[in-house]
Protein backbone atom coordinates (compact mmCIF):
# COMPACT_ATOMS: atom_id res chain seq x y z
CA UNK A 1 0.00 0.00 0.00
CA UNK A 2 1.17 3.28 -0.72
CA UNK A 3 1.61 5.80 2.01
CA UNK A 4 0.33 8.99 1.87
CA UNK A 5 2.54 11.73 0.27
CA UNK A 6 1.34 15.29 1.69
CA UNK A 7 1.18 18.21 -0.81
CA UNK A 8 1.02 21.46 0.87
CA UNK A 9 -2.09 23.56 -1.07
CA UNK A 10 -1.26 26.85 0.38
CA UNK A 11 -1.52 29.27 -2.01
CA UNK A 12 2.54 30.75 -1.06
CA UNK A 13 3.36 27.61 -3.04
CA UNK A 14 1.18 27.29 -5.97
CA UNK A 15 2.42 29.02 -9.36
CA UNK A 16 -0.58 30.37 -10.13
CA UNK A 17 -4.04 29.92 -8.14
CA UNK A 18 -7.31 29.11 -10.70
CA UNK A 19 -10.08 29.61 -8.64
CA UNK A 20 -11.10 29.41 -4.87
CA UNK A 21 -9.02 27.09 -2.14
CA UNK A 22 -9.77 23.41 -2.17
CA UNK A 23 -12.51 22.88 0.18
CA UNK A 24 -15.33 23.18 -1.53
CA UNK A 25 -14.96 21.09 -4.65
CA UNK A 26 -17.49 19.38 -7.79
CA UNK A 27 -17.30 15.95 -7.51
CA UNK A 28 -19.09 15.07 -10.67
CA UNK A 29 -16.56 17.50 -12.38
CA UNK A 30 -13.42 15.88 -10.73
CA UNK A 31 -14.45 12.84 -11.65
CA UNK A 32 -14.71 13.88 -15.00
CA UNK A 33 -11.35 15.07 -15.23
CA UNK A 34 -9.71 11.99 -14.43
CA UNK A 35 -11.34 10.52 -17.03
CA UNK A 36 -10.47 13.23 -19.22
CA UNK A 37 -6.90 12.74 -17.84
CA UNK A 38 -6.80 8.98 -19.15
CA UNK A 39 -8.20 9.65 -22.77
CA UNK A 40 -6.18 13.35 -23.57
CA UNK A 41 -3.08 12.64 -21.43
CA UNK A 42 -2.14 8.55 -20.89
CA UNK A 43 0.82 10.13 -19.96
CA UNK A 44 0.40 11.04 -16.95
CA UNK A 45 -1.20 7.48 -15.62
CA UNK A 46 1.28 5.56 -17.77
CA UNK A 47 4.44 6.97 -16.22
CA UNK A 48 3.07 6.50 -13.35
CA UNK A 49 2.56 2.44 -13.70
CA UNK A 50 5.74 2.41 -15.35
CA UNK A 51 7.16 3.62 -11.62
CA UNK A 52 4.54 1.01 -9.74
CA UNK A 53 6.13 -1.76 -11.99
CA UNK A 54 9.66 -1.11 -11.45
CA UNK A 55 9.29 -0.56 -7.82
CA UNK A 56 11.01 2.42 -7.73
CA UNK A 57 9.32 3.33 -4.13
CA UNK A 58 11.82 6.43 -3.69
CA UNK A 59 10.46 8.42 -6.39
CA UNK A 60 7.39 9.01 -6.36
CA UNK A 61 8.00 12.73 -5.01
CA UNK A 62 10.08 13.09 -8.28
CA UNK A 63 7.04 11.47 -10.84
CA UNK A 64 4.74 14.95 -8.55
CA UNK A 65 7.16 17.54 -9.53
CA UNK A 66 7.63 16.08 -13.36
CA UNK A 67 4.07 16.50 -13.65
CA UNK A 68 3.09 19.09 -11.79
CA UNK A 69 0.73 17.69 -9.31
CA UNK A 70 0.48 20.52 -6.99
CA UNK A 71 -2.79 19.46 -5.37
CA UNK A 72 -2.73 17.06 -2.52
CA UNK A 73 -6.20 14.97 -3.77
CA UNK A 74 -4.18 14.78 -7.03
CA UNK A 75 -1.92 13.12 -5.14
CA UNK A 76 -3.84 10.98 -3.07
CA UNK A 77 -5.98 9.55 -6.21
CA UNK A 78 -2.05 8.57 -7.81
CA UNK A 79 -1.62 6.91 -4.45
CA UNK A 80 -4.76 5.37 -3.90
CA UNK A 81 -4.22 4.02 -8.07
CA UNK A 82 -0.82 2.32 -7.17
CA UNK A 83 -2.97 0.70 -4.57
CA UNK A 84 -5.45 -0.62 -6.72
CA UNK A 85 -2.76 -1.99 -8.92
CA UNK A 86 -1.12 -3.80 -6.31
CA UNK A 87 -4.33 -5.42 -5.39
CA UNK A 88 -5.00 -6.58 -8.52
CA UNK A 89 -1.98 -6.70 -11.11
CA UNK A 90 -3.36 -8.25 -13.51
CA UNK A 91 -6.86 -6.44 -13.70
CA UNK A 92 -7.28 -4.38 -16.74
CA UNK A 93 -6.98 -1.01 -14.63
CA UNK A 94 -3.24 -1.99 -13.60
CA UNK A 95 -2.61 -3.37 -17.65
CA UNK A 96 -4.29 -0.16 -18.41
CA UNK A 97 -6.64 -1.33 -20.85
CA UNK A 98 -8.44 0.25 -23.19
CA UNK A 99 -12.30 0.90 -22.17
CA UNK A 100 -11.61 0.14 -18.42
CA UNK A 101 -10.86 2.92 -16.11
CA UNK A 102 -7.06 3.27 -14.60
CA UNK A 103 -7.30 5.20 -11.92
CA UNK A 104 -8.43 4.38 -7.99
CA UNK A 105 -11.20 6.32 -6.54
CA UNK A 106 -11.17 8.50 -3.60
CA UNK A 107 -13.47 10.13 -1.28
CA UNK A 108 -13.52 13.38 -0.56
CA UNK A 109 -15.25 14.47 2.43
CA UNK A 110 -15.47 18.06 1.63
CA UNK A 111 -16.55 17.58 -2.32
CA UNK A 112 -20.29 18.61 -2.73
CA UNK A 113 -22.06 18.11 -5.97
CA UNK A 114 -22.58 22.01 -6.94
CA UNK A 115 -25.78 21.48 -8.84
CA UNK A 116 -29.36 21.87 -7.34
CA UNK A 117 -31.17 18.52 -6.78
CA UNK A 118 -34.92 18.47 -8.76
CA UNK A 119 -36.95 19.79 -6.39
CA UNK A 120 -40.12 21.09 -7.81
CA UNK A 121 -42.05 23.46 -6.29
CA UNK A 122 -45.83 23.32 -6.81
CA UNK A 123 -47.87 26.79 -6.97
CA UNK A 124 -51.67 25.58 -4.75
CA UNK A 125 -50.51 21.99 -4.42
CA UNK A 126 -53.80 21.09 -2.95
CA UNK A 127 -57.12 21.11 -4.87
CA UNK A 128 -58.97 24.58 -5.12
CA UNK A 129 -61.81 25.24 -3.03
CA UNK A 130 -63.79 28.43 -4.22
CA UNK A 131 -66.22 28.09 -1.07
CA UNK A 132 -66.11 30.72 1.81
CA UNK A 133 -62.50 31.00 3.21
CA UNK A 134 -63.86 31.70 6.72
CA UNK A 135 -65.29 29.00 8.49
CA UNK A 136 -67.01 30.66 11.01
CA UNK A 137 -68.86 32.72 8.70
CA UNK A 138 -70.19 29.26 7.51
CA UNK A 139 -71.31 28.56 10.79
CA UNK A 140 -73.51 31.28 11.00
CA UNK A 141 -75.58 30.40 8.01
CA UNK A 142 -78.95 29.34 8.42
CA UNK A 143 -78.98 25.40 7.33
CA UNK A 144 -80.73 25.62 4.12
CA UNK A 145 -78.27 28.47 2.91
CA UNK A 146 -75.08 26.60 4.37
CA UNK A 147 -76.07 23.42 2.52
CA UNK A 148 -76.74 25.13 -0.55
CA UNK A 149 -73.39 27.59 -0.29
CA UNK A 150 -71.38 23.98 -0.11
CA UNK A 151 -72.89 22.31 -2.91
CA UNK A 152 -71.97 25.70 -5.05
CA UNK A 153 -68.66 25.80 -3.65
CA UNK A 154 -68.05 21.80 -4.68
CA UNK A 155 -69.70 22.83 -8.09
CA UNK A 156 -67.34 25.51 -8.56
CA UNK A 157 -64.14 24.31 -7.11
CA UNK A 158 -61.40 22.34 -8.77
CA UNK A 159 -62.18 18.81 -9.33
CA UNK A 160 -59.58 16.44 -8.53
CA UNK A 161 -59.04 15.53 -12.27
CA UNK A 162 -57.85 18.77 -13.16
CA UNK A 163 -55.75 19.03 -9.93
CA UNK A 164 -54.45 16.29 -10.90
CA UNK A 165 -53.99 17.81 -14.59
CA UNK A 166 -52.31 21.22 -12.83
CA UNK A 167 -49.69 19.24 -10.54
CA UNK A 168 -48.53 17.06 -13.53
CA UNK A 169 -47.82 19.97 -16.08
CA UNK A 170 -46.33 22.13 -13.69
CA UNK A 171 -44.25 18.93 -12.44
CA UNK A 172 -43.50 18.28 -16.08
CA UNK A 173 -42.21 21.75 -17.14
CA UNK A 174 -40.06 22.34 -14.19
CA UNK A 175 -38.39 18.82 -14.90
CA UNK A 176 -38.17 19.43 -18.45
CA UNK A 177 -36.13 22.62 -17.50
CA UNK A 178 -34.56 20.50 -14.84
CA UNK A 179 -33.13 18.13 -17.39
CA UNK A 180 -32.19 20.80 -19.80
CA UNK A 181 -29.60 22.62 -17.46
CA UNK A 182 -28.29 19.13 -16.58
CA UNK A 183 -27.63 18.29 -20.22
CA UNK A 184 -26.24 21.73 -20.69
CA UNK A 185 -23.78 21.49 -17.33
CA UNK A 186 -22.74 17.70 -18.20
CA UNK A 187 -21.94 19.04 -22.22
CA UNK A 188 -19.89 21.77 -20.83
CA UNK A 189 -18.23 19.76 -18.11
CA UNK A 190 -17.34 16.81 -20.51
CA UNK A 191 -15.33 19.57 -22.67
CA UNK A 192 -14.23 21.84 -20.25
CA UNK A 193 -12.45 18.87 -18.27
CA UNK A 194 -10.83 17.86 -22.02
CA UNK A 195 -9.59 21.08 -22.29
CA UNK A 196 -8.07 21.30 -18.28
CA UNK A 197 -6.90 18.20 -18.86
CA UNK A 198 -5.07 19.07 -22.40
CA UNK A 199 -3.80 22.67 -19.96
CA UNK A 200 -2.04 20.46 -17.34
CA UNK A 201 -0.53 18.39 -19.89
CA UNK A 202 1.24 21.18 -21.24
CA UNK A 203 -0.69 22.49 -23.67
CA UNK A 204 -1.24 26.02 -24.16
CA UNK A 205 -4.39 27.98 -24.40
CA UNK A 206 -3.88 28.97 -28.44
CA UNK A 207 -3.28 25.24 -29.17
CA UNK A 208 -5.95 24.17 -27.39
CA UNK A 209 -8.04 26.74 -28.78
CA UNK A 210 -6.72 26.06 -32.31
CA UNK A 211 -7.77 21.90 -31.91
CA UNK A 212 -10.62 21.89 -30.07
CA UNK A 213 -12.43 25.29 -31.43
CA UNK A 214 -11.76 25.02 -35.01
CA UNK A 215 -15.37 24.09 -35.79
CA UNK A 216 -17.24 26.52 -33.09
CA UNK A 217 -16.06 30.10 -34.34
CA UNK A 218 -15.85 32.28 -31.45
CA UNK A 219 -14.54 36.13 -31.46
CA UNK A 220 -11.79 34.94 -28.81
CA UNK A 221 -11.41 31.44 -28.48
CA UNK A 222 -8.20 31.57 -26.77
CA UNK A 223 -10.01 33.69 -24.47
CA UNK A 224 -12.79 31.93 -24.14
CA UNK A 225 -10.52 28.60 -23.58
CA UNK A 226 -8.72 30.02 -20.98
CA UNK A 227 -11.60 31.12 -18.79
CA UNK A 228 -13.17 27.94 -19.28
CA UNK A 229 -10.21 26.17 -18.48
CA UNK A 230 -9.78 28.50 -15.12
CA UNK A 231 -13.38 28.03 -14.26
CA UNK A 232 -13.33 24.75 -14.48
CA UNK A 233 -9.80 24.17 -12.53
CA UNK A 234 -11.23 26.68 -9.63
CA UNK A 235 -13.95 23.95 -9.26
CA UNK A 236 -12.41 21.11 -8.61
CA UNK A 237 -9.43 22.54 -6.45
CA UNK A 238 -6.49 21.83 -9.67
CA UNK A 239 -4.07 23.95 -9.60
CA UNK A 240 -2.22 25.08 -12.86
CA UNK A 241 0.75 25.95 -14.01
CA UNK A 242 1.87 28.95 -15.89
CA UNK A 243 3.33 28.53 -19.54
CA UNK A 244 6.69 30.18 -18.88
CA UNK A 245 9.38 27.54 -19.06
CA UNK A 246 10.88 29.19 -15.66
CA UNK A 247 7.39 28.18 -13.94
CA UNK A 248 6.90 24.82 -15.71
CA UNK A 249 10.29 23.68 -14.44
CA UNK A 250 10.56 25.37 -10.87
CA UNK A 251 10.11 22.30 -7.74
CA UNK A 252 7.34 23.72 -5.54
CA UNK A 253 8.86 23.90 -1.90
CA UNK A 254 6.29 21.42 -0.61
CA UNK A 255 7.26 18.83 -3.30
CA UNK A 256 11.01 19.09 -2.25
CA UNK A 257 10.04 18.03 1.06
CA UNK A 258 7.59 15.45 0.33
CA UNK A 259 9.95 13.54 -2.16
CA UNK A 260 12.24 13.19 1.26
CA UNK A 261 9.30 11.88 3.06
CA UNK A 262 7.90 9.79 0.18
CA UNK A 263 10.58 6.93 1.66
CA UNK A 264 7.98 3.95 1.11
CA UNK A 265 5.68 5.08 -0.81
CA UNK A 266 4.82 2.03 -2.51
Amino acid sequence: MMSKITVDCSKDNRTNTSGPSCTVVDVTARMTFLISLQHRHEAFWRSLNDLWRRGHENKCGRWLQTHNVLDQWLADVAAETITRWSKEPESPAANLVSGYLWFGCVHWPEADLKYRRFAPRFKDPSPIFKGPDNLNEMLRMPLDKLVASVRLSFRDSESLEDFRRRMEKQFQAQLKAYLARLQRRKSQTRAHADWAALKFAGKSYPEIARTELAKSPHRDAEQAVRKAVLRFAGSIGLTLTRETEEQLTRQPRSLARSTAAAGSSL
